[in-house]
């Protein structure tokens, strides 16, 4: 008698636990993919560091162009120059630049000529009235700024999204001689982050001040949509918040860009509204094994 309680007390506990484990399986593989806020702050880490890396040298190299003394002295002597020997000129420098770092493009803008210089010579003249797409030349150059991250499409390119880095070229009295710059494939970095988000089920923008999207593996998304929900700050480690959709949301000013890196996600914590349908299922099989053990033990009794 004492061994039939034993073996069917046993097995009431082993379905009880192989139906909660096998509840608990579908419930959590419903839900999306949590995180502590320590694992969220690695992952930031982690992308601050490889995007900004990505950014930061062709940065630097934009502004070290700006003040190449060859280039400098060829802008200021252009008139001594006949259209050919500057375009084959200003070709070979920036392939040279080109292939050396392995961006997507190099090119020169002349502020006395409007020349538009490329690692294939010479692409065009810029005019703002007749091509809306050179507005972006007038802008920078009246922000005054020593450089700024443009998100745009690349003509030469097949017109596919390009951060370009554009840098101010000036003379020793300051004075504007045009403009230089490096061109990276936003492909490089939309893969970058979509390897983030798949590993980690999370979702990663870069945004400007404004809230548009500059990077985003949907670039659809690009220039086009807009953060709405979102904090600003320049805490140099960053800073965190729940959004009204409930998400744990990280952002991160990154300085060298003038971007914000954006990750949503979800807490690791668990609501009770959330274990709720896992603790009335799990319940349920206790009791109807408990009464099936009453049941069984009930009826050994009664044909004794």
């Amino acid at each position: 008698m004492r061994v039939l309680k034993k073996i069917l007390f046993q097995t009431v506990l082993v379905i009880t636990l192989i139906v909660q484990l096998l509840i608990s399986a579908v419930v959590m593989n419903s839900r999306k993919t949590f995180f502590s806020k320590k694992e969220y702050d690695n992952v930031t880490a982690s992308i601050y560091e490889t995007v900004v890396r990505e950014i930061s040298n062709p940065i630097y190299t934009s502004m070290t162009m700006a003040k190449n003394t060859f280039l400098i002295d060829v802008l200021e002597n252009e008139e001594n120059y006949s259209e050919e020997e500057l375009v084959q000129l200003m070709a070979e420098y920036l392939t040279l630049l080109k292939d050396s770092l392995g961006t997507q493009t190099a090119f020169v803008v002349s502020e006395k000529t409007h020349r538009y210089y490329y690692y294939d010579g010479l692409n065009k003249y810029i005019n703002p009235e007749v091509d809306e797409h050179d507005v972006w030349y007038t802008i920078f150059t009246n922000t005054r700024k020593p450089y700024d991250l443009d998100v745009d499409t690349d003509q030469l390119n097949r017109n596919s999204w390009t951060v370009f880095v554009n840098t101010r070229i000036e003379d020793t009295n300051k004075k504007l001689l045009g403009v230089c710059g490096i061109g990276i494939s936003m492909d490089k970095l939309q893969e970058m982050l979509s390897n983030y988000e798949k590993k980690f089920g999370l979702k990663v923008n870069f945004i400007n001040s404004e809230g548009v999207v500059q990077v985003d593996t949907d670039s659809v998304n690009i220039e086009n949509a807009y953060l709405y929900d979102v904090q600003y700050g320049r805490e140099k480690d960053g800073y965190s918040y729940k959004n009204a959709n409930g998400e744990y949301v990280i952002m991160r000013y990154v300085d060298d860009l003038n971007w914000y890196l954006v990750i949503r996600g979800y807490l690791s914590s668990i609501s009770f509204k959330e274990i709720l349908p896992l603790l009335i299922s799990s319940l349920i099989v206790i009791l109807v094994n408990i009464f099936a053990f009453y049941f069984l033990f009930k009826k050994e009794t009664s044909d004794k």
